[in-house]
């Protein structure tokens, strides 16, 4: 998400971003998550790709309970999340 030099932006600016950032990256903390709208929320394990979830989030208008591998809720994603995470600027 933060490439370290201008060697490393170059080296990942054409790469699908959807295939190599994990939902646990680009989550807010459930401390941080007040302003998401969890009213229609989709499930989503911490360490899956954007890629797996994206069609099913874009399909329902929903957004994401990050959870890990015990259920525990990690955090949220919201649209606004995803749209940062998936643009290249």
């Amino acid at each position: 998400m933060n490439p370290a030099d201008d060697y490393v932006k170059a080296f990942v600016k054409d790469v699908n971003r959807a295939k190599v950032i994990k939902a646990k990256i680009i989550m807010k903390s459930v401390n941080e998550s007040n302003d998401i709208d969890k009213s229609n929320l989709i499930k989503v394990n911490e360490d899956q790709f954007i890629e797996e979830f994206l069609p099913q989030i874009v399909c329902s208008n929903s957004n994401c309970e990050v959870v890990d591998k015990s259920g525990n809720v990690k955090g949220y994603i919201s649209n606004k999340e995803l749209q940062t995470s998936l643009t290249k600027s």
